[in-house]
């Protein structure tokens, strides 16, 4: 593995395990800004580091990611506000959770995504809109 790839692994993965706090967080502490802030950024930077090997089923899943958590922090009209859905939540963090393992397959030896990652993304593309759609408010139970 060359030099730049083993620096995205490295940060790839660092940038998945804070998405993955702050979405955690997020179920707790559901109209946090700043943690809301955060989140978008490690989506956005992850989005620009996948970039850099046109990874591009990463990409796609990432943007649809990084939009939808673009909507809640200005206060999307669906949410009533910047409070993330639960269904929100849930898909954003089944992204995060196949970025991880498309980072380790590359992190494996095979210096690209796995065989099935551009399909994989439709489905996350569409979960993202489909949790984009819904009204339900996230409320602690």
């Amino acid at each position: 593995m060359d030099e730049l790839l083993a620096q995205f692994v490295v940060e790839g993965r660092e940038l998945v395990q804070q998405a993955s706090d702050d979405l955690l967080a997020l179920e707790r502490a559901p109209g946090d800004r700043a943690l809301l802030d955060r989140l978008f950024r490690c989506v956005h930077t992850l989005k620009g580091s996948a970039g850099i090997f046109d990874f591009a089923p990463m990409i796609r899943v990432l943007h649809a990611a990084e939009d939808l958590l673009d909507t809640v922090r200005r206060g999307s009209p669906i949410e009533g506000g910047a409070t993330p859905a639960r269904a929100r939540i849930a898909a954003v963090l089944d992204v995060v959770g196949h970025c991880d393992d498309w980072i380790e397959a590359v992190a494996a030896g095979a210096g690209s995504l796995p065989a099935g990652a551009e399909a994989e993304s439709a489905r996350l593309v569409a979960a993202l809109a489909g949790a984009a759609a819904r009204t339900l408010r996230y409320t602690l139970t």
